[in-house]
């Protein structure tokens, strides 16, 4: 606190002990470890906060990818969710280069340039070994679950 910094307990998301991760001006440190869907909504805030600090807006259905990956992500005792979420965005403008790349870059628009898709967040998740989980099954249709 005395360095300018805001100190945040993160209130779903323990990372490994004495695991410590600055964002912007917060430091976020962890015990333990738990992961709940209120953690993956929490670290796509810290996503989020990453994107915003860039200067990146993120697109339609980011959300659902990013609790998509969080919830399916690899969990070992080197893991660290905010962490995680670092080296994902990392990935993800890798991604986004990429797909722009493929493009006719000089007509693409400012917002264009700054957007993060889910396809980038996904394709930054494979670059790091993860596969997000599959979307959940629609009910109904030609199948009906028996009573």
């Amino acid at each position: 606190r005395e360095n300018g910094f805001e100190v945040r307990v993160p209130r779903n998301i323990n990372e490994g002990e004495g695991d410590f991760l600055v964002v912007g001006d917060v430091i976020l440190a962890g015990m333990g470890f738990r992961s709940a869907t209120e953690s993956h909504r929490e670290l796509g805030e810290i996503f989020g906060r990453f994107a915003s600090e860039h200067e990146y807006t993120l697109g339609e259905g980011t959300a659902e990818a990013l609790s998509s990956i969080f919830a399916n992500a690899e969990r070992d005792e080197s893991f660290g969710n905010a962490r995680f979420a670092r080296t994902l965005f990392e990935q993800s403008l890798n991604a986004q280069a990429l797909r722009l790349a493929e493009q006719d870059v000089d007509r693409l628009s400012h917002e264009e340039l700054q957007c993060l898709k889910p396809e980038d967040l996904v394709a930054g998740a494979r670059a790091l070994g993860e596969e997000p989980a599959p979307p959940p099954r629609q009910r109904g249709g030609w199948f009906r679950p028996r009573p």
